[in-house]
């Protein structure tokens, strides 16, 4: 299997899927690359390179004791460009996945970087604190933590609704499959990569097109919470809103999101200009 090593020497199992534009996807907390399965076929399709990788400490990558701080998971997203030597990227994060982009584009700067899609993004920041008062109750995700600690399953089972979406669009397998990758991931490992992590000061360092893709019943990002404060914080963003979705709209609304990914992706750089409408799918 191919790995290439992180910025520490941390062994990252990545694939690379052949085409022209080339894509470095990064996935969710305590999932793995697998998660993109359902974009890559039609991204590959469509001509583009799909570059995945498994964040340290999940699916095939090596399990170090330690580097699961915001700064080194950027700095390992760095290190994939290095090995490979990419260029004129596009970014395609989601949840976790859109921390480590942003924290990347402060600490690396965009000089490989062409444009990024942040998904079901956890960003700017999620904790209640005296300056951030729209956050969440500490409470609350203090509980999550003590849940995660016991019993990663009843963590899963104790958040209403469905991932995917309000209505049933997936499968039982499906379903059982994504949760399966939580529960192999490590606990420590969960707990160190939990969050939230505060990215407002990141977010006005990202100088490039930035396209926004959230489900209106998101219960893991609430949508005012994290995509509708980010489009107010990065320069030139499009915020696509999808009516219905739970945090996992990359498959349950797989043609619906690939759709807005291709026409993004194919968009005349020096053309996209920021929207202050939001589109509804």
């Amino acid at each position: 299997m191919p790995y290439l090593k992180g910025s520490d020497g941390t062994e990252l199992f990545y694939t690379d899927w052949p085409g022209e534009k080339p894509l470095v996807l990064v996935h969710a907390w305590g999932l793995n690359s697998c998660m993109w399965d359902y974009q890559i076929t039609r991204l590959a399709a469509a001509g583009f390179r799909c570059i995945t990788f498994d964040r340290r400490g999940h699916g095939r990558s090596d399990r170090p004791g330690t580097g699961y701080d915001v700064d080194t998971l950027a700095d390992d997203l760095g290190s994939v460009l290095e090995a490979l030597n990419l260029t004129d990227v596009t970014l395609v994060a989601h949840s976790l996945g859109t921390c480590e982009v942003a924290r990347y584009l402060s600490r690396h700067g965009s000089s490989r970087i062409e444009r990024v899609v942040f998904s079901g993004t956890l960003m700017p920041y999620l904790r209640r604190t005296a300056d951030n008062p729209e956050g969440l109750d500490p409470k609350i995700l203090d509980w999550s933590v003590e849940l995660i600690k016991r019993d990663v399953g009843a963590f899963m089972d104790a958040y209403p609704g469905d991932y995917f979406d309000v209505d049933k669009t997936v499968s039982d397998e499906l379903v059982n499959w994504t949760r399966r990758q939580i529960v192999e991931t490590p606990v420590p490992v969960l707990l160190e990569t939990n969050g939230p992590f505060d990215m407002r000061g990141d977010l006005p360092n990202v100088d490039v097109p930035a396209l926004l893709l959230h489900g209106t019943h998101d219960l893991s990002a609430p949508i005012d919470l994290t995509a509708r404060r980010v489009a107010k914080l990065v320069k030139n963003n499009r915020l696509v809103v999808f009516e219905g979705a739970g945090h996992g709209l990359y498959v349950s609304r797989a043609p619906q999101y690939f759709t807005e990914l291709e026409s993004f992706l194919n968009s005349d750089i020096h053309a996209l200009t920021p929207s202050t409408e939001e589109k509804v799918v």
